[in-house]
């Protein structure tokens, strides 16, 4: 399978969750420690915001 067919579905489902959204924020969360990710992932989901990682190879 290309990887034009693998990526397709991710793209899908990235273009679900944004095209309603009220705004969209892409970071680049290198250099966060682990506890600092975990503090932000409890953060965010407890204000109702949905946190997603994917990686672009």
């Amino acid at each position: 399978m290309a990887k034009v067919e693998l990526k397709q579905p991710i793209v899908q489902e990235i273009a679900d969750n944004i095209k309603d959204a009220q705004s969209v924020v892409i970071v680049d969360y290198r250099g966060l420690t682990v506890a600092q990710d975990t503090q932000l992932r409890k953060e965010l989901r407890e204000a109702g915001i949905t946190y997603k990682v994917y990686k672009i190879r």
